[in-house]
């Protein structure tokens, strides 16, 4: 990515796709909750409808209830309210039926209401859950992090190959890293267990091999390096080393055979008593002097292609210090030294290395070239590495050398080659062109129309991304005027490009203005003398590109009365009015066959319909009102006072909201806004809002029908008069069901009777006599 932001500030060719428009979705979010314990063979089954079908459940209610409505309708039609006389007798319990055809619709609505309700789900299984089950299945062994030793190791050379066999031990099935030789030795056979090793893994500069637990034998041969020395590296040390390499001094090794971190094998130089082939001097001559190695280095080129090519040359000594090397390193063709203390004659650059000095580094210029050749040179005292580093902008095709490498730890490509001497690298270099692709995206666009009743406002607002400098046309309608663009919040002219030999002048509603690479935010603002009328569109505006989350607003003043909506879009709003309005009219004509009351199907369309301008829970209490009262004559207790007082005073309770409500209609009617039930994607009644995912720079055509709202009052003051007049009858009629058989019971109070004791009588005083004086 770093080289590519380099390629797109630096390089005048370079385009960076901005990429297409993505729709911003936003989806529900269910969630699923489990009381009680759950085992992890369990499944869980979703059982999910589609729109249509939720749409076909909603009819089912729908006609479920008109079913249930006629059938009480043909019920109630048994008892005629008008000849009490000629009406059977009701059954002994009389709510019974009602109140079984009333549960057994609430059960079936439930039931529907309940299978299209949408699930309360909760994302399973929890976070908490998999993060467990990921510690346990990614927990180490228990004998972590020593399950792998190695105890034994040998290095043998004899007939010009090199064995390296190691004894490993593992205690859980693992991966054992292998020894590494420098200068990219590779082994011809690999062997565990005395069977060719199947299992090998690369992971970055070192080769790993997979055991199962147990005792196992590693065995790699390979053709001797033709170096005089090089290193064995032990990732994984053994404990004991033994080495059997008649003609090599080793280092690194202690002499009870513990080994270090390399171990390394220098070739010994035969002195001067032994011939060319190892026999013994004349006796006389002088021995040699002291054994000496020759140096030798490892040089590490890394080629950078980016626009322009550049060669970093390390070069590294690999023989012990405490003496100067001088080294001629070839250059490749077009190869330019940019360091001053590195001197170049020739085509070879001289790297001087002093005694105590074990790295120098230089820094070359490369021609572009078609074809880039590296050879490596034969008996030189060095080994190479080679490192392209190409930029995306170029297409590189090696060939002849095989990498030992291709990404770098970080993904990038680095391929890395470590030659034998007398190879060839032959690098084929082609800068491909652009891609096709987008050059600018619009992300979102807000299409805002505000009408009026003789002008229309109207605002487009974008955000784009643009990838390189252009200009951009917008093409509004043709009656457009006062047009006014901002880029990004500065006010900015608008007219035709004077390198295409354009003037300043634009057609009828074109604007096109410039850009520069990198997001901004757009904002268009113009007027049209647009009057209201019956049917009213959005405005023809094509974006000039492809853009996704277009939304047109429409918004109608207040005295408009919103009929229907029309959208190319599954994303537009509705009115549900004219559903729900078909609906209780469907009731209406239903309830019209109910003898109850004294409404016929006609009175029960115009209430339905006056009705139909307030919450269906208010104009179900006022037509129950008149159900309540028209049963009464059939349901009314014949004896007792105490339930018939409750039944009268639950109808005046239920007269007083019926009224409220009827009222609420009259006054919601002719003072409030119309009921029209407009909904979907945030919109009202005189807000429409349409959502495009993707158009493909024409705005698609949107349309909502209106009417004046005085045609609204004038309806609403029609129904409101002629419910003022049915009232009056309803309420006479009313009236007299209320009183029918006493307004009201008196309640009886029978208290018990009390015996007095009988007063004794004293006897008559005898005939003649009158009464003493001394008699009370």
């Amino acid at each position: 990515m770093r080289c590519a932001s380099f390629a797109q500030r630096d390089d005048p060719e370079a385009l960076i796709q901005t990429g297409p428009g993505l729709p911003d979705w936003s989806f529900n979010a269910l969630r699923l909750a489990f009381d009680g314990p759950v085992s992890r063979t369990q499944t869980v089954r979703l059982w999910l409808i589609p729109p249509f079908a939720n749409l076909i459940l909603a009819f089912v209610r729908s006609a479920l209830l008109l079913a249930a409505l006629f059938l009480l309708a043909r019920r109630d039609r048994m008892f005629s309210p008008d000849s009490p006389e000629t009406a059977p007798a009701p059954p002994a319990a009389p709510v019974a039926p009602v109140a079984v055809a009333g549960t057994a619709g609430a059960l079936v609505l439930a039931i529907l209401l309940g299978a299209a309700a949408p699930a309360s789900a909760q994302a399973f299984p929890p976070k908490e859950l998999l993060e467990a089950y990921k510690a346990r299945l990614t927990e180490p062994a228990a004998c972590f992090p020593a399950c792998l030793g190695s105890p034994r190791a040998d290095i043998t050379v004899a007939d010009g190959r090199l064995g390296i066999a190691v004894r490993l031990d593992a205690a859980a099935r693992t991966t054992a890293p292998l020894p590494r030789v420098s200068d990219g030795w590779r082994p011809d056979t690999v062997s565990l267990d005395d069977a060719p090793a199947r299992e090998l893994v690369r992971r970055g500069d070192e080769t790993h091999l997979l055991l199962s637990p147990g005792v196992h034998r590693v065995v790699l041969f390979g053709p001797l390096p033709t170096a005089d020395s090089f290193a064995v590296d032990w990732p994984l040390p053994p404990r004991r080393l033994s080495v059997a390499a008649p003609g090599f001094q080793v280092r690194g090794l202690a002499a009870d055979g513990t080994p270090e971190q390399v171990v390394r094998l220098d070739r010994e130089k035969k002195d001067a008593a032994q011939g060319p082939d190892g026999a013994i001097r004349p006796e006389g001559q002088p021995a040699a002097a002291t054994t000496r190695f020759a140096p030798f280095l490892h040089v590490s080129r890394t080629i950078t292609m980016g626009l322009t090519w550049s060669v970093v040359t390390e070069v590294t000594r690999l023989s012990p210090k405490g003496e100067a090397v001088v080294a001629e390193i070839p250059l490749s063709p077009g190869e330019s030294v940019l360091d001053e203390t590195v001197k170049a004659a020739g085509g070879k650059a001289l790297a001087t290395l002093q005694p105590d000095q074990q790295r120098l580094s230089f820094t070359s210029k490369l021609a572009v070239a078609p074809e880039l050749a590296l050879v490596a040179p034969v008996g030189a005292p060095f080994t190479e590495t080679w490192t392209l580093a190409p930029w995306p902008i170029w297409e590189v095709a090696p060939s002849g050398v095989p990498p030992s490498r291709t990404f770098d730890p970080a993904g990038q490509l680095r391929p890395v080659y470590r030659p034998w001497p007398g190879e060839t690298l032959t690098v084929r270099v082609v800068r491909p062109g652009p891609a096709p692709g987008e050059t600018l995206t619009i992300d979102s666009a807000l299409l805002r129309v505000s009408r009026g009743e003789r002008l229309a406002e109207s605002s487009l607002s974008l955000h784009l991304r643009a990838a390189r400098g252009q200009r951009h046309v917008l093409t509004l309608p043709a009656d457009a005027g006062q047009i006014k663009l901002l880029v990004d919040g500065r006010e900015t002219a608008y007219g035709s490009d004077p390198a295409a030999g354009g003037g300043t002048g634009l057609a009828p509603g074109r604007v096109e203005f410039p850009l520069k690479p990198g997001a901004h935010d757009v904002l268009v603002t113009w007027r049209q003398e647009a009057g209201m009328s019956l049917v009213a569109h959005g405005p023809a505006v094509d974006l000039g590109h492809a853009a996704a989350n277009v939304l047109v607003e429409i918004e109608l003043p207040r005295d408009r009365w919103t009929l229907f909506v029309f959208g190319d879009t599954p994303l537009s709003p509705v009115v549900g009015f004219w559903s729900y309005l078909a609906f209780i009219l469907a009731a209406a004509l239903i309830l019209g066959g109910f003898q109850a009351t004294p409404l016929s199907r006609r009175q029960w369309f115009l209430l339905a319909m006056g009705l139909s301008q307030i919450p269906a829970p208010e104009a179900m209490l006022a037509a129950a009102w008149l159900f309540a009262l028209g049963l009464r004559r059939t349901y009314a207790p014949k004896d007792g006072w105490l339930a018939f007082n409750a039944m009268q005073t639950g109808l005046a309770a239920l007269t007083v909201a019926g009224l409220f409500c009827l009222y609420t209609a009259i006054e919601r009617g002719l003072l409030g806004d119309p009921l029209m039930q407009v909904a979907g994607n945030g919109s009202s009644a005189r807000l429409m809002r349409f959502t495009f995912d993707r158009v493909a720079g024409m705005v698609p055509d949107t349309m909502v029908v209106s009417a004046p709202l005085v045609f609204y009052r004038l309806a609403m003051l029609a129904w409101s008069l002629w419910m003022a007049l049915a009232l009056l009858s309803w309420l006479k009629w009313g009236v007299a069901r209320f009183t029918e058989g006493g307004a009201w019971r008196r309640a009886v109070l029978r208290l018990p009777r009390f015996s007095r004791p009988a007063r004794p009588v004293a006897p008559p005083p005898p005939a003649g006599d009158g009464p003493g004086p001394d008699a009370p």
